[in-house]
């Protein structure tokens, strides 16, 4: 599918990253849709697939109360539609280095009652 549009750079950036097609897929579209003008370093990458369904000029506005308030995307979501009765937490990400470890994770977590937002992103290897 890429190589039809983007010829041998789509094979170049699935060799380099080692991502999946579909993960470069979603990255491109949310390229796409949110100018870098729009973006804000600190803010993930995760939380761009939910602006990059709004207009522009709010784009950013978004993006700064994600970066000012840590919101998790969860949180940026319930933000969006306007739910008053959001209770903000800090954000903290967290990467792990396997499936197992994720779980573990996910299981303390939950435990102590955190919010949780599990996302994965798929590299070849």
């Amino acid at each position: 599918m890429g190589e039809d549009k983007f010829g041998e750079q789509s094979s170049q950036a699935l060799e380099v990253t080692r991502w999946d097609e579909e993960t470069l897929r979603v990255y491109s579209w949310v390229c796409r849709h949110v100018p870098p003008v729009n973006r804000v370093n600190s803010v993930p990458f995760s939380h761009y697939l939910l602006l990059a369904k709004l207009p522009e000029d709010e784009q950013r506005v978004w993006a700064e109360q994600v970066s000012d308030n840590q919101w998790s995307r969860r949180q940026l979501r319930r933000a969006i539609k306007g739910d008053i009765s959001l209770e903000m937490q800090p954000c903290v990400l967290v990467r792990c280095q396997s499936p197992d470890e994720a779980d573990a994770v996910e299981q303390w977590a939950v435990a102590q009652h955190h919010d949780i937002e599990r996302t994965e992103r798929t590299r070849k290897e």
